[in-house]
């Protein structure tokens, strides 16, 4: 399954990571491929999916988002019977990923995870500081409250026979290297 993150640009609709999974079916033989409209986003087609979406704050990872992904992911299950299950995120795809790593560790057996605010606390304390360079006052919404899990708090419920590769650019001002610590060996 792959979820796409939520920092899009303003007025873009998430569709990458249909691309993605389009082109992961095609070249890797054997598999199913499923990309998810995250809860509450509307994609290029106009398809919305249930539930509420956040402010791009960190807020989007809350028990409910990662529940309702986990229904999604069990649903896959139920219906194609895969040998393994493994999931793709963006940024806060990879946020949900990491959640569902640790709240549901024998659902999946591995993930790739690329642009990864593991720490969802301090991902949120560097955003107040980029943010404020980059557009000004919004950035005081990170400073907001939210209920949404962090990965760094559920790594340890992930078993060691889970296949975690985490990506992250040298250069990403988002989600910069040293605010991904490796969590899973």
């Amino acid at each position: 399954m792959v979820l796409h993150g939520d920092l899009l640009p303003a007025g873009e609709a998430p569709s990458y990571h249909y691309a993605f999974a389009r082109k992961a079916a095609e070249l890797v033989d054997d598999v199913i491929v499923s990309a998810l409209l995250r809860p509450g986003y509307t994609d290029e087609l106009n398809d919305q999916s249930g539930g509420k979406r956040g402010l791009r704050t960190g807020d989007n990872y809350t028990p409910e988002v990662v529940d309702a992904v986990a229904q999604a992911i069990r649903r896959l299950q139920i219906t194609f019977h895969p040998r393994a299950t493994a999931l793709a995120g963006h940024s806060g795809g990879a946020a949900i990923a990491g959640d569902l790593l640790g709240r549901y560790p024998s659902e999946v057996n591995g993930a790739l995870m690329v642009s990864y605010p593991c720490d969802v606390p301090a991902w949120r304390k560097h955003m107040v500081k980029y943010e404020f360079t980059q557009v000004g006052p919004f950035s005081l919404l990170f400073l907001a409250p939210v209920r949404s899990l962090s990965p760094v708090d559920l790594a340890a419920r992930v078993p060691q026979s889970t296949r975690v590769r985490m990506v992250v650019g040298s250069l990403d001002p988002v989600a910069p290297a040293d605010l991904t610590p490796i969590l899973f060996t």
